[in-house]
């Protein structure tokens, strides 16, 4: 299992399953829909049956991402859009 770094607002990423940050940052897992999940959390449902706790887990979290990229992509092109 990977090492996490302890997490803390900062530009490294945080796993949307477990909440932590892979020391190896960005390259310690992979994005979805601009959300991360660690290589560990990868693992786990890679390796996981279904009905398994993490797999459960790993799951409601996708779905949830899989939610917020439906209403941003619903939301017209100046509604919801972060101007840099």
């Amino acid at each position: 299992m990977n090492r996490m770094a302890e997490p803390c607002d900062n530009l490294y990423p945080k796993c949307i399953c477990c909440g932590g940050t892979p020391e190896a940052g960005i390259v310690g897992g992979i994005l979805i829909w601009g959300r991360f999940i660690c290589d560990g959390c990868q693992e786990s449902l890679v390796n996981a049956e279904i009905g398994d706790q993490a797999y459960d887990q790993v799951m409601e979290a996708l779905k949830e991402t899989w939610g917020r990229a439906r209403r941003q992509a619903a939301l017209p092109s100046s509604i919801g859009r972060v101007e840099v």
